[in-house]
């Protein structure tokens, strides 16, 4: 299944989740994300333009690999996820196989859910903290088209316009908030 999304910026949570509500959405999720992402010593993963992570939400764990899909409006990434039982010993398994960590992410998520679509509210603890709240947009659908009309008919309900809707990366979101 793939990963459809777009990051809005600037976002004032509280009126968002009104008009989440008003529409019907549901709250799927609130608690901390931890994630650390991992790579061969040549970055052979990174260089590919995958992710290998390995995340803990709220109680659960799972390790994840995201394969990039060519599309330059919207951020689609192929999504190979599994659940497993224990961080620690997941993370061990990696490094023995002389995976390295290269980034450690940590987050508190709200999340809300309308229909197939996930309304996802992240703030970053840590080394990431100096980027402000922002919120994705997600839907998981092998249909690309069909995804990226839903993101930006539901981004439309709640007032945001197509061009706020970006398909950035935790890089790209980083270092716009480096340059402010």
């Amino acid at each position: 299944m793939d990963e459809v999304e777009v990051k809005v910026l600037d976002v004032d949570r509280n009126a968002l989740v009104k008009k989440l509500l008003s529409l019907g959405a549901k709250k799927h999720f609130e608690g901390e994300i931890h994630a650390v992402s991992f790579d061969y010593p040549d970055n052979s993963i990174k260089k590919a333009k995958k992710t290998l992570r390995l995340r803990t939400k709220g109680n659960k764990t799972y390790l994840t690999l995201k394969n990039p899909v060519d599309n330059p409006n919207i951020k689609i990434r192929e999504e190979i996820e599994l659940e497993v039982s224990d961080f620690a010993a997941m993370k061990k398994i990696l490094e023995s196989l002389s995976l390295k960590q290269w980034r450690d992410v940590k987050k508190t998520r709200i999340s809300y859910k309308l229909k197939d679509a996930l309304f996802e509210f992240d703030k970053y603890h840590g080394y990431f903290e100096f980027v402000p709240e922002f919120m994705e947009i997600e839907v998981m659908s092998n249909n690309h088209k069909e995804a990226i009309k839903k993101i930006y008919e539901f981004a439309g309900m709640l007032g945001i316009k197509k061009e706020q809707c970006l398909p950035w990366t935790l890089n790209e979101l980083t270092k716009h908030y480096k340059k402010s």
